[in-house]
């Protein structure tokens, strides 16, 4: 590669970390030039982009701050923007990315006042998170422990082996005097009395004011004793990687500051919990008490979300009527995945799915891709059921009308289709494939003006004996658990797709791998499954595909092995059976789903919205 060429490439890297990691910096000063300087040595000797990252300990002890000792979506959504920043870069950059979390617990254990159990319990949780992304080659989690200098000590002599082999005894001697007359020393050190004193507050408060104050300074004093021997330690062992921090540091400094949620907070994951506010859409980070009383001085009821059998976040819900308030305090809601699939459940059969604020619904199923509504009072018909959800916009109109009733039915000894078949159906998307009545033309007609954002399932009576699945891909995290060169080859390759008869018709119809859902700046899959003969013999009916252009892949049928096997790890895919009363929504443009095979009655009546700007007829 030419001087030239690799200045460029240099250049646009150094901006992606600008523009999705880091804190920016103006460009003349110290920290943005030794950034660029760290970068561009990387591109010139062909090396990986080499970062470390001191962070992640253990959550704090504080109750006031965090939802539990456990890992939760505080720590998930931090994640997931450090591996959003690697596949960026690894789509440009053929070495890639070395990105290290060095887990600093050990560093100050003995402040900090958390069990070493605690600590390995939240490796494991972050471990698996990065596992859940598919990310363990590039990202990577660290500690004291797993360096020879101290490998072979107990967790509770770490740190004072950090402190005898690398700590700075001039600096140890002389912190006291540079509290008193150094302004930047004394300004940190008050900071961390502050903040310790807080986080620390339901250990010392059976103590005397004097015995607290005691008991801050000491602990304000040993952390940045110990602050000064980890950075040594990290300048011994990574001394050519690129120095991130979870700190606000000024323009001047090595470290490069980062931002894990919204530009100009330093929020950690650990000191606080995430609350989705869905009358925005947007996340708060924010300790747990503030939560709290956010519900007593506002419109809104603050309602925790469960995960793997722990609370995961918490939900800021507005009131939508009188009496909604305490209606929603007895619902309970539960995700199946990190980050998807939101099961709400009424404990009261009588309460009417109309307490949920219709904004807070689209924001709702926009973040977390399908909506459960369950134990909800069901509905008695088609046209109480349509009244509910034209308020969320106008219906996709079939030539059966806007209502499709799924159930198996027979006609002679076959199926008129496989949606009215007891068979399993591929993964799709609704309008993958428009009837050719609908005068759908995909030269003048763009995906997103023929294209329903949701649909409704309603599920009238389940009385299945086995089967019956519902399917579904998470169409948001499957791009996140690609490596950047294949998922750059994913954005590059079409599909066309076709099917021979059933409602659908057989105009062939062609869409991208990879392309962001309207509306957002999420990249999303977008995939039919193929269903032939050969794979699935004896079904009512199929539908192929074809490689349309692809700078990568030649195979239809080795690239829809890989397809097969990205959509269908455990990160990305799930399944849910419906139960007799279910109200289900959909998000049609950041879900995939399909459905198993049956026996058995089951009734679902499925309607689909037009888009916002819908296609005009040909």
């Amino acid at each position: 590669m030419n001087t030239c060429a690799l200045e460029t490439l240099s250049d646009t890297l150094f901006g992606i970390l600008y523009e999705t990691l880091l804190l920016n910096r103006k460009p003349s000063t110290y920290g943005a030039t030794l950034l660029k300087q760290q970068v561009s040595k990387s591109v010139t000797d062909n090396e990986p982009l080499r970062f470390l990252l001191p962070a992640f300990p253990c959550k704090s002890i504080s109750p006031e701050k965090c939802l539990s000792p456990r890992l939760d979506m505080a720590e998930w959504i931090a994640v997931k923007k450090i591996v959003s920043t690697i596949r960026t870069i690894e789509a440009l950059y053929e070495p890639g990315v070395e990105f290290i979390i060095f887990s600093d617990f050990h560093t100050f254990s003995k402040y900090i006042s958390v069990e070493p159990t605690r600590y390995y319990d939240y490796r494991k949780d972050l471990e698996a998170i990065v596992r859940e992304f598919n990310c363990e080659g590039a990202l990577h989690v660290k500690s004291l422990s797993d360096y020879e200098d101290f490998a072979t000590y107990a967790d509770d002599e770490q740190i004072e082996v950090l402190r005898t082999r690398y700590g700075d005894g001039a600096y140890e001697n002389t912190l006291a005097s540079m509290i008193a007359t150094d302004s930047d020393t004394h300004k940190k050190y008050t900071a961390l009395k502050k903040f310790m004193r807080d986080d620390q507050k339901l250990l010392i408060e059976g103590l005397s004011k004097t015995q607290r104050n005691n008991r801050v300074a000491e602990i304000a004093r040993g952390m940045m004793i110990q602050g000064v021997a980890l950075d040594r330690f990290l300048c011994k062992v990574f001394p050519l990687h690129i120095r991130l921090s979870i700190h606000h540091h000024p323009d001047d400094s090595a470290k490069h500051t980062v931002q894990f949620f919204d530009r100009g907070t330093f929020k950690t994951p650990w000191h606080n919990c995430m609350t989705f506010v869905a009358s925005t859409g947007k996340y708060r980070a924010e300790k747990l008490r503030l939560a709290a009383l956010r519900e007593a001085d506002s419109h809104s009821v603050i309602a925790p979300v469960y995960f793997d059998n722990r609370q995961w976040l918490l939900l800021d819900l507005p009131v939508s009527r009188p009496n909604a308030k305490k209606a929603l305090k007895h619902i309970t809601f539960s995700l199946r995945k990190s980050n998807c699939g939101l099961l709400i459940e009424s404990a009261d059969q009588g309460l009417d799915v109309s307490v949920f604020d219709n904004t807070a619904i689209s924001h709702l199923l926009n973040e977390f891709g399908i909506l459960i509504f369950r134990g909800f009072r069901p509905f008695a018909d088609i046209d109480s059921l349509e009244s509910w959800y034209s308020q969320r916009g106008d219906f996709l109109k079939w030539s059966f009308g806007a209502t499709h009733i799924v159930k198996a039915e027979r006609e002679g000894d076959s199926y008129s289709s496989s949606v009215t078949s007891e068979e399993a159906l591929p993964f799709h998307w609704d309008m993958v494939s428009p009837p050719p009545y609908m005068g759908i033309d995909q030269s003048t007609h763009p995906y997103h003006t023929y294209t329903p954002k949701e649909f409704l399932l309603y599920c009238k009576s389940n009385e299945t004996l086995e089967g019956g699945l519902s399917t579904l891909i998470d169409c948001t995290m499957a791009p996140l658990t690609l490596h950047g060169k294949t998922r750059k080859a994913l954005r590059e390759t079409t599909l066309s797709y076709r099917t021979r008869f059933s409602y659908f018709g057989g105009v062939e119809r062609t869409y991208p791998l990879l392309m962001e859902a309207p509306g957002t700046k999420k990249e999303v899959l977008r995939w039919w499954q193929i269903w032939d003969e050969e794979n699935h013999p004896g079904s009512v009916q199929f539908n192929y595909s074809r490689i349309s252009q692809s700078s990568t892949y030649e195979d239809m049928t080795a690239l829809e092995l890989d397809l097969t096997e990205i959509a269908t790890q455990s990160a990305n895919h799930f399944t849910v059976e419906f139960k007799t009363g279910d109200i289900t929504l959909i998000n049609n443009h950041t879900m995939l789903h399909g459905r198993t095979a049956f026996k058995g009655h089951r009734e679902l009546w499925r309607i689909q919205l037009q888009p916002e700007h819908r296609a005009k007829p040909q």
